[in-house]
């Protein structure tokens, strides 16, 4: 039983560490976008 809470609060855990790193690269890759229109 407890293994299995532990598991499941490590998967949100991975989860929300996942997104956030997708979100972090997404205003990257936006903001090397607009750096790059501005140059041209």
């Amino acid at each position: 039983m407890w293994k299995q809470i532990s598991l499941s609060a490590h998967h949100i855990l991975y989860g929300c560490a996942c997104a956030e790193i997708k979100v972090q690269w997404y205003f990257f890759v936006l903001h090397r976008t607009k750096s790059t229109l501005k140059v041209q």
